[in-house]
């Protein structure tokens, strides 16, 4: 799915749904696509909950420490999209667990740290 991402001073907001030129795409047609292995006649509702489910166990098991995102649905235009926003939190850095890579935000992109970087992260912490 298309997701557009907004970086503010106490909240990282990603829009899923939406293109990177902000042009809104909708989520329908693409959880269709990714839950058609669920019992036929599954209502929208049920397949959004299963989405947001399926986010959120990813980051509980994917990243170290624990992220506690807000997630919403906003209907726009007939079209449903996802604004998920994760606090910045105190408890920087953060972990991929399966890479056990550490990275940090650099400008409108994230980016691998090195090991001088790691290390004054932990030390500051």
């Amino acid at each position: 799915m298309t997701a557009f991402h907004v970086l503010s001073n106490d909240a990282l907001t990603t829009v899923v749904g939406v293109s990177d030129h902000a042009e809104i795409e909708g989520t329908t047609h693409e959880l269709y696509r990714a839950f058609r292995g669920n019992p036929r006649g599954a209502q929208l509702e049920q397949l959004r909950d299963l989405y947001v489910s399926e986010l959120k166990r990813v980051l509980s098991e994917g990243i170290t420490p624990s992220i506690s995102p807000t997630f919403t649905w906003i209907q726009h235009a007939n079209l449903w999209v996802l604004r998920v926003e994760f606090p910045i939190g105190a408890d920087k850095p953060y972990q991929l667990v399966e890479s056990n890579e550490f990275f940090i935000r650099r400008g409108a992109s994230n980016r691998r740290m090195s090991r001088a970087e790691l290390e004054l992260a932990l030390r500051r912490g």
